[in-house]
């Protein structure tokens, strides 16, 4: 169960190696313990360092250690605007006000950051990993599908909600109108006259006429993430409803027979 303990040791030895704040591979931020760093724009699909991403949030990342003293984190004024610092130990469990990952779990905390280190607590984001349509069949970029949220059914988030797709390696794949998810961040979807919101997800434009989004072209098996984000109350998003099941269709949203 010491896996998330060497990794972030790993990166400790590393860290301590670099002059100043930077990116790595110029894509992650990366910086000497004691410092951040920032991008400042959403994570471009080119990087392989780090799997499911998102495009809705700018990320950042330092690290501290307590043996060279005490540190004092500086937050700018984002306004109105959602963020989060997440602060986790070095078996990436959260010990702030935010909430406790995974307690004394420690084979669901191994798991969980072999899979995807540094995921928030279920207080900040809820994360529903689809990797099968309705009927059970996996996920893939030839097919055609429609996530359909009925009036009034969108996730109850208050920061953000997106559906984002990856790869069969969970990475974003670039794709010709550099689109990898949508959500709160999509002020042009458009809604049925019932007030219904029907996703797309295919390789090919959906026709002009039908009121929908459409996620990017995949060329390989997809699993997708649907992420409601920012806290709920008197509970958390992933207490809340899941999303829509992923519905099989020909090209254009015609039921497939």
């Amino acid at each position: 169960m010491g896996w998330p303990l060497a990794n972030i040791h790993n990166r400790a030895v590393l860290f301590r190696q670099l002059p100043e704040p930077g990116l790595m591979g110029g894509f992650v931020p990366v910086a000497p313990p004691g410092r951040l760093a920032m991008l400042h724009d959403y994570i471009t699909p080119e990087q392989r360092m780090v799997a499911c991403p998102n495009q809705d949030v700018v990320y950042g990342f330092g690290m501290i250690t307590a043996d060279a003293g005490p540190c004092v984190i500086q937050v700018p004024d984002f306004g109105d605007r959602f963020w989060v610092y997440q602060a986790v130990d070095q078996r990436t469990e959260s010990f702030v006000r935010l909430g406790a990952m995974y307690g004394t779990d420690y084979l669901s905390r191994t798991a969980m950051a072999k899979a995807n280190i540094f995921v928030n607590v279920p207080a900040e984001t809820a994360y529903f990993y689809l990797d099968l349509d309705e009927t059970g069949a996996r996920l893939h970029g030839d097919r055609a599908y429609t996530l359909a949220f009925p009036a009034g059914g969108l996730p109850p988030a208050k920061g953000f909600w997106s559906l984002t797709l990856y790869n069969e390696h969970h990475f974003f794949a670039p794709n010709p109108i550099g689109r990898y998810s949508l959500g709160t961040k999509n002020k042009d979807l458009r809604y049925g006259p019932d007030g219904s919101l029907t996703l797309h997800i295919q390789a090919t434009r959906p026709d002009s006429r039908t009121p929908t989004g459409s996620p990017p072209p995949q060329a390989a098996p997809s699993p997708s993430t649907c992420a409601p984000t920012g806290p709920t109350s008197p509970s958390s998003p992933a207490n809340g409803p899941r999303p829509p099941p992923l519905r099989h269709t020909d090209p254009e949203g015609a039921d497939s027979t």
